[in-house]
């Protein structure tokens, strides 16, 4: 069996392989166990159950939650009724309610008549 030792880890003990990573033994000579490098980078510990299952969840509760209140939360006044809104992506569902199209219509019929009958 040829292999290159230069892509190995030389682990000096049958003790420090674990049952799960055999299939990464090369080969064994003189005592001296020869595995595989993993490839990549190493597991993140944290992200990783006891059973083996991978978490990928934010690790911190509600860390979306926040993220997205603090990101896209910004104060906007709709110029059509003057209703404040808290987050700017909304406005434009807001400008298609009734009550927001309803103040707009009535604020241009008065700048309408005022332009036809101004008062002096």
């Amino acid at each position: 069996m040829k292999f290159d030792l230069k892509k190995c880890n030389v682990l000096y003990s049958m003790e420090q392989i674990d049952n799960n990573n055999n299939d990464n033994i090369i080969a064994v000579i003189d005592g001296v166990v020869y595995q595989k490098k993993p490839k990549g980078r190493p597991r993140n510990p944290l992200r990783w159950k006891e059973d083996g299952t991978y978490i990928s969840g934010s690790l911190k509760p509600g860390y979306h939650r926040e993220y997205n209140r603090d990101y896209f939360k910004q104060l906007v006044i709709c110029e059509f009724c003057g209703a404040e809104i808290h987050y700017t992506n909304k406005l434009k569902r807001h400008q298609a309610t009734n009550k927001c199209i309803k103040l707009k219509n009535f604020v241009e019929e008065k700048l309408n008549q005022e332009k036809e009958n101004p008062i002096n």
